[in-house]
């Protein structure tokens, strides 16, 4: 027999039907990840930042344009969601249509494209890690660009593998789509094209020093380029530095103030202002014109032989002009301030230093193809920064703007989370089984490194020794375990310290953990020898392999347990002793079974991968099981902890007695509604279709005393309450909370003190395996860890005028219905007299 992933019938495959069983298990992954990213898409309340996401979406859909602001990120999703809306209608469900579709393809993608470089059981085990991953799941569902982040690493990691593997320009040319997506996309793509380098640098080292490619001399002259730059470029920098710029602003000021001027006097002025910035130009003109000098003495044709080389090149040929805020920024200068002349004359100037830099770079190194590159790659960009052309200043916000926004949000650090945040909270907490699988994976490459691999490394290593003398293509493999491996880590570390750490970034650290945890599962699967044993005694050594572990969790659960057995003769004492003493001898009985299974069939040494297999499905189980609750069941709560600023599920509840009340008054959506500047996230969004819809933000007037319901945060009740004073019923509702944040100040007292109470452990346990945290809140003293007294959160109210809500009977509250009423005007002028006597009564 061989492994699910390679089965065979008589004829070499293994079938159910007229179906192998590995078509099955793709059917299967197929329609998981279709319907795990698109049921219920849109029950979910819009978040606050997706609110800053469809709504401009919404106008550029509705033909009112879109304008790049690197506040929101890239243009990439904005043009994706318009489409959604132009296609099937705007709506919560089809705002996310997008992110859906991005997070089905990175499955398939993996599942279909890495076949050949992580193998058939690699490859689909990848797959089903990214179905199952609690926050690529819960980020597919989101309109934020994680989901397009996510497509984009992966089809670049690809491009390297494919590259490394058979060396053509198509890899690049997937390489370079793929990184102008992800630069459309989001800022990020700067830390991991960084990461990249890094690596490639590194492996580059690896490949020509062995190989002596190149001699001395050329090491020199390589060295010499970059001491050029650096000199030149920090040249310049000092110069702008000590440059009084004052009079370039006086004479933007004096052109804005006069418009009538004269061709011959704006000519004056920019001759002045060139004058003002020629000092510190001329540094960067020295450098270009040295750069263009020493090109040729470089040799990249020689090193162009390294693959590793070459990706290097052309990711730093594509992406310098990209980086000019950094200089611009060293001078001083902040590159985002537009209205600033100074500003933008700086832009400019580092903008065409390093584009000249790179196309010198770039026809030193492929002379051929480097144009071809760069016309894809800022084709895909130009055009979605200026928005198809329509806005041209979306080429400055494109390439300058999004890092300078970037490196100014650094120093504001939303959130204000621990150094700890991703590696002792969001990675622990949902991708543990990422984590454990990369661990194999890294076991695995250093013990188990196959025979075939290590005699073609040696007869590789004698054939470049032989031929040492020939202009050869490096010949070197790609460690795909050390590449996804590097780029977790060094992610995890580059996030961390990164100013700003949100739970959705842990999506990009955690994707190269997949994969790395994905592709050594394979690799354990694969090891395996299947053909020793039938079919149904692989299943049954595998399930009572399994049930030895849970037994014995549960076990573990109990002792570490705040309710441990052997503690006394009360009736829960006793049956929890009772229990532990049944499961020790089930775990005796079914140790003793796996023992005689594996002995018959003289197979010991599968005893531990049995083990492992079963230790990596409860893991799956586990992963998927909080994967599913995030997505499905607490996607509207504050008790999961891949959410900050969180929408409660008021937001949608007042949307839809709002929708009620205004369909029963005025027959459609035609109600006045006013709401202030806590409520605009996220009614900005849910009142576009309202016309009389009131933003009355922080300034509540009189104006609103007969509008018929009113919105209002609760820093807004005392400004709103006197204007409305007794005219309006009142309900309150959740508007955003946040998770619980005593993961904060942790220390190892702390820690210690944590591990060593029973009943604290179990209330971990508890909020780890189930959400649950009342055991955590009698333990802590907590009295606002249940829903209806959540803390932190922020509450608002809905106010609905008392005429309004009388027509509406669900809004008559218990007390009105129970209160005395109003006396009618005839009873005060009427006595009503009682007869003393009756005649007639029977």
């Amino acid at each position: 027999m061989e492994n699910i992933f390679h089965t065979r019938d008589k004829t070499g495959k293994t079938t159910f039907g007229k179906l192998s069983w590995y078509s099955i298990l793709i059917i299967v992954i197929i329609l998981a990840a279709i319907l795990t990213r698109f049921i219920n898409l849109g029950d979910r309340v819009m978040s606050h930042d997706e609110v800053n996401h469809v709504v401009p979406s919404y106008d550029f859909y509705t033909g009112a344009g879109y304008r790049h602001d690197p506040i929101s990120h890239g243009p990439l999703q904005f043009h994706l969601i318009a489409f959604s809306y132009f296609l099937f209608g705007d709506s919560d469900f089809t705002s996310r249509i997008p992110h859906a579709l991005a997070s089905v393809a990175t499955i398939l993608f993996v599942l279909f494209a890495y076949r050949k470089y992580f193998g058939k059981s690699g490859a689909t085990i990848s797959a089903i890690l990214l179905l199952i991953s609690p926050l690529l799941m819960f980020y597919g569902r989101y309109a934020r660009n994680e989901a397009l982040v996510a497509l984009f690493l992966v089809i670049i990691v690809y491009a390297i593998m494919r590259y490394f593997d058979k060396r053509d320009t198509r890899s690049l040319y997937i390489l370079t789509i793929a990184l102008s997506f992800y630069y459309t996309s989001k800022e990020t793509a700067y830390i991991h094209t960084a990461l990249l380098m890094i690596f490639l640098f590194f492996k580059m080292l690896v490949e020509i020093i062995p190989a002596k490619l190149i001699q001395r001399k050329t090491y020199i002259m390589n060295f010499l380029l970059i001491v050029v730059i650096v000199i030149t470029l920090g040249a310049s920098i000092y110069l702008f530095r000590n440059t009084d710029f004052a009079s370039i602003d006086n004479n933007a000021v004096a052109i804005q103030n006069s418009p009538s001027l004269t061709l011959q006097t704006r000519v004056y002025y920019l001759f002045a202002d060139f004058k003002t910035l020629l000092p510190g130009i001329i540094p960067l003109v020295i450098g270009i014109l040295l750069i263009a000098i020493l090109r040729k003495s470089l040799r990249w044709d020689l090193l162009s032989n390294s693959p590793s080389f070459n990706i290097l090149i052309l990711l730093i040929v594509l992406v310098l002009p990209l980086l000019a805020a950094f200089p611009v920024r060293f001078c001083g200068i902040d590159p985002i301030l537009y209205t600033s002349s100074t500003s933008n004359y700086l832009d400019l100037i580092f903008i065409v230093y390093l584009g000249v830099i790179s196309m010198l770079l770039a026809s030193a190194w492929n002379p051929r193809h480097w144009w071809k590159y760069m016309v894809v790659f800022y084709s895909i960009f130009f055009l979605f920064y200026t928005t198809f052309l329509t806005n041209m200043q979306g080429s400055l916000t494109g390439v300058v703007g999004s890092l300078g926004y970037w490196l100014n949000q650094q120093d504001v650090n939303r959130g204000n989370q621990p150094l700890y945040y991703y590696a002792l909270l969001q990675l622990p907490f949902y991708e543990f089984l990422a984590l454990a699988g990369s661990l194999l994976a890294v076991i695995l490459s250093i013990f188990k490194k196959k025979p075939a691999e290590m005699a073609e490394q040696a007869q590789s290593e004698q054939s470049d020794s032989v031929e040492a003398n020939e202009i050869q293509p490096i010949k070197t493999k790609l460690s795909i375990t050390t590449l996804l491996l590097f780029w977790g880590i060094s992610s995890l570390i580059a996030f961390t310290i990164a100013g700003e750490k949100m739970p959705w970034l842990t999506v990009q650290i955690a994707v190269p953990f997949l994969l790395l945890a994905g592709k050594g599962l394979g690799t354990y699967i694969d090891s395996i020898v299947w053909k020793e044993r039938t079919p149904r005694d692989h299943f049954i050594a595998l399930a009572v392999s399994l049930f030895i572990l849970l037994v014995a969790f549960s076990m573990i659960g109990t002792l570490l347990g705040n309710e441990p057995p052997f503690q006394g003769k009360t009736q829960a004492q006793l049956q929890t002793t009772y229990r532990f003493i049944f499961e020790c001898f089930l775990l005796v009985a079914l140790i003793a079974t796996h023992h005689y299974l594996l002995k018959k069939q003289q197979t010991k040494r599968l005893q531990s991968k049995y083990f492992i297999l079963a230790l990596f499905t409860i893991l799956g189980v586990l992963t998927g099981q909080s994967a599913l609750r995030a997505s499905f069941v607490n996607y509207n709560y504050p008790t999961e902890y891949l959410v900050y600023a969180h929408a409660a599920p008021g937001p949608k509840e007042i949307l839809d007695q709002v929708e009620e009340i205004s369909k029963r008054t005025t027959g459609g959506l035609d109600i006045r509604v006013a709401y202030d500047n806590h409520s605009l996230y996220p009614f900005w969004w849910y009142f576009r279709n309202y016309p009389n819809r009131i933003a009355y933000l922080e300034n509540p007037t009189r104006s609103l005393e007969d509008v018929p319901i009113i919105l209002a945060g609760q820093e807004n009740y005392g400004s709103v309450e006197p204007i409305i004073r007794n005219n309006y019923y009142t309900f309150e509702y959740y508007r955003l909370w946040w998770p619980n944040q005593d993961y904060f100040n942790l220390t190892s007292e702390r820690i210690t003190n944590t591990l060593g109470s029973a009943d604290m452990r179990q209330a971990l346990l508890d909020i780890w395996l189930k959400r649950d945290y009342s055991q955590y809140a009698d333990v802590t003293n907590n009295g606002f860890l249940s829903l209806s007294s959540w803390s932190p959160a922020e509450k608002m109210r809905m106010y609905i005028r008392k005429d309004i809500a009388e027509q509406m009977w669900e809004f008559v509250s218990e007390d009105k219905l129970t209160q005395t009423p109003i006396a009618d005007a005839w009873d005060e002028i009427t006595t009503i007299l009682y007869p003393n006597q009756f005649f007639g009564r029977g």
